[in-house]
Order: C-alpha cells, then structure tokens, then sequence
C-alpha cells in the first residue's frame, strides 16, 4: 500500500518514530495498524455459556416433551 503524506504530515510521523524509537516505515504501518483496529475491530468481550438441556428421547429416536 502507498500512502501520499503532506510535509507537515511527513514530520509528525518523522517525530512519532523517533519517540517511539522506530524508523519511518514501521511508525507509519504502527499508526495505520492501530487507527485500523480501533475503527473496525470488536471489543473482546468474555464468552457467554448459556446452558440448555436437550430432548429426552424414548429409545426409539422419538422425543418427549
């Protein structure tokens, strides 16, 4: 992917890298990759088990109620 950056944008990812102690590149795939999953990826969330018991079954394949 190529991004087009304005100078003023090309510095503050110059200065991004730099207090992050990356080079330029990996600053900007960082930035793209955290605005990314905050846009679009789901909270996690813990799992909900909702129990539930099946149909009692007479033997021959019929269920009860």
């Amino acid at each position: 992917m190529e991004l087009l950056l304005s100078g003023p944008e090309l510095e503050q990812f110059k200065k991004y890298a730099e207090s992050l102690g990356m080079t330029l590149e990996e600053a900007v795939t960082h930035a793209v990759r955290t605005e990314t999953n905050r846009r679009y990826r789901l909270p996690v969330r813990p799992g909900r088990v909702v129990p539930f018991k099946g149909l009692k079954s007479d033997g021959a394949g019929e269920p009860h109620g």
